[in-house]
């Protein structure tokens, strides 16, 4: 690498750090100031039993995010390597291993989960009547795991930004998915079709689709032909990806047990009702 490849380096590496960093606090504005307006939002339209019933569920589904063993993580950090040493196959090979690695993943989570629906009394983890359960929490609950299991592959066009050290985008895409998060509720909690359901779709789409639009505009405009078919998956890469990942997998699943018990032992003992009030105390707990 010549003198002045390195200086243009390392200035792309300084920008992008500093626009880290500025993104960073707009995105993380944009989420508390979205929070501050639609929790009312929220509890005003759900009620506090419904509202306690639909933080357990977001607690639950947050288990989700184990769909990808830790893939993402080592992907994150491969392609940061691979881009430093300018080894565009190999970062290839990587992305398409773990994607449609991430993809049999979230198959098999969707099987998994019709299976659990079948032979899991969930009106009775969530101690509310059977009636309730399957007339209104049990599409919420289609909706939501639904929507999680799609953007287990789709979250991978944020692990490539972030290897590529353009984590701007990242914090750019998620304040949009914010922004518009809030637009649905608005939109939802002041038409007159009192659908959960629909409010849950307004709150938990966003997110999906704006992963996923960040996946395909890197696919089809900044790193064309960095994905491919999955027959270019490397069986090698995907055992060395899951290797890699095991630790931050296992870190993971304990931070969301640790996260989420709380709920299902509070639902499942004393009531919804109850989860609200805690929540409020363990956020200002845990600014």
């Amino acid at each position: 690498m010549t003198m002045m490849s390195q200086k243009k380096a390392s200035k792309t590496r300084y920008r992008n750090a500093l626009l880290s960093t500025a993104s960073g606090w707009l995105s993380r504005g944009t989420g508390i100031a979205v929070s501050v307006f639609s929790v009312p939002l929220t509890i005003t339209f759900l009620g506090v039993e419904n509202y306690g019933i639909w933080l357990t569920i977001s607690s639950v589904v947050g288990w989700l995010a184990m769909g990808d063993l830790g893939l993402g993580n080592h992907l994150t950090t491969t392609v940061a390597r691979a881009s430093g040493n300018k080894s565009l196959e190999y970062t290839r090979q990587q992305v398409s291993s773990v994607f449609w690695t991430l993809t049999g993943c979230a198959l098999l989570l969707g099987l998994i989960s019709v299976l659990a629906s079948r032979f899991v009394s969930w009106s009775h983890i969530f101690n509310v009547d059977p009636v309730k359960f399957h007339q209104e929490i049990g599409p919420v609950i289609t909706i939501v795991l639904a929507l999680a299991i799609i953007g287990i592959p789709l979250s991978i066009g944020y692990r490539i930004y972030e290897g590529y050290q353009e984590g701007w985008k990242v914090n750019l895409f998620q304040a949009f998915a914010s922004v518009a998060a809030l637009a649905g509720i608005v939109v939802v909690t002041r038409g007159r079709n009192h659908s959960w359901a629909l409010l849950a779709l307004a709150m938990c789409a966003p997110s999906v689709i704006a992963s996923g639009l960040a996946t395909l505009w890197i696919a089809m405009r900044e790193r064309v032909g960095l994905f491919r078919g999955p027959k270019q998956m490397s069986l090698a890469l995907v055992r060395e990806a899951v290797s890699s990942g095991s630790w931050y997998f296992l870190n993971t699943v304990q931070c969301i047990f640790w996260m989420s018990k709380d709920s299902l032992i509070i639902i499942h003992t004393i009531g919804a009702k109850e989860i609200g009030p805690y929540y409020i105390i363990f956020q200002v707990y845990t600014l």
